[in-house]
């Protein structure tokens, strides 16, 4: 499959993801400003590269998040709670915009594939509900959720008071929030749009719109903290939803459903390498940070003085 690959398409899929990065970069900077912490868009834009960076070596494909709260922390020292936090209603938003993305793209899978299309729309309906949850004084009100925190012991309450009110924070923010949300479809369509482009610049043969259904599913998926970058699920959830969907583009030919699962996994390896060598961007960014913060190095040990 590489030996034929397209490179037009390859490289359209290559700027599609790039320019994706960045727009989701964009809307964590949102995020920090909306909790007044007033960091400068490009400092966002160097933090989310970094955490991109780290996430080939961290467990799943969100693992760079903890360096990026690393880095967001010691920007934001006076206010590491609310710094921390805005990763986390990122990461919320991230998932709450690809189950939009799959639940609507799964109304024309329904026929086909009713069991994947009603777990998408279940999965998406419970964490609406969480977040409901979170931000409604109602519902806080009638599951008594703040006499519940006060009962925890000391300094657990503590903490989870300060997130609480972190969180809170951003209910004065919801009609930006919600337009994030709002505007996934065209968001997320730049990451599928790079996956497409990468089938065909491969010979996969599925359609865009099954694609809007998959890369949300596979990106949730390879999300679970279990191998570096999420190495082998995500390969193991492609194979297994293009082998699915694929099959039917392959009629009349034996084991059309292997077929296809094969192609899946090599999709996935070649956009999964692709993001590995757009992520040394944040290497790049972490050389040029410790020149510029050499005090901050921790592998250098801290001179003593002698007065």
């Amino acid at each position: 499959y590489l030996k034929n690959l397209n490179l037009r398409l390859f490289a359209a899929g290559a700027g599609l993801f790039f320019v994706f990065v960045t727009v989701i970069n964009s809307r964590w900077w949102y995020l920090l400003r909306a909790n007044g912490l007033g960091v400068r868009f490009l400092e966002a834009q160097r933090f989310g590269w970094i955490g991109l960076f780290f996430s080939n070596v961290l467990p799943g494909a969100t693992g760079g998040d903890v360096i990026k709260a690393v880095y967001i922390v010691r920007r934001c020292s006076g206010d590491k709670v609310r710094a921390v936090v805005s990763i986390v209603v990122d990461r919320i938003i991230g998932v709450l915009s690809l189950l939009v993305i799959g639940s609507l793209a799964s109304l024309l899978a329904m026929d086909r594939f009713p069991v994947f299309a009603t777990s998408m729309w279940l999965t998406g309906l419970g964490i609406f509900g969480f977040c409901f949850l979170l931000i409604s004084p109602t519902l806080r009100r009638l599951l008594r959720f703040d006499a519940l925190v006060a009962r925890l012991p000391g300094k657990i309450s503590n903490v989870v008071t300060e997130l609480d009110g972190a969180v809170l924070y951003y209910r004065d923010h919801l009609l930006g929030i919600g337009g994030w949300i709002l505007a996934s479809p065209v968001i997320y369509s730049l990451f599928v749009g790079s996956v497409f482009c990468m089938d065909r610049a491969l010979g996969v043969g599925l359609g865009i719109a099954d694609y809007f259904f998959i890369v949300p599913v596979a990106a949730v998926i390879q999300g679970i903290p279990i191998a570096p970058a999420g190495w082998g699920i995500g390969e193991a959830a492609y194979g297994a939803l293009i082998g699915k969907f694929g099959a039917a583009t392959l009629p009349g030919i034996p084991n059309a459903e292997e077929v296809m699962r094969t192609r899946g996994v090599a999709l996935s390896v070649l956009h999964r390498v692709h993001v590995a060598a757009w992520s040394l961007l944040g290497g790049l960014a972490i050389l040029i940070d410790r020149n510029a913060h050499p005090q901050d190095d921790s592998t250098k040990d801290n001179p003593i003085d002698s007065a």
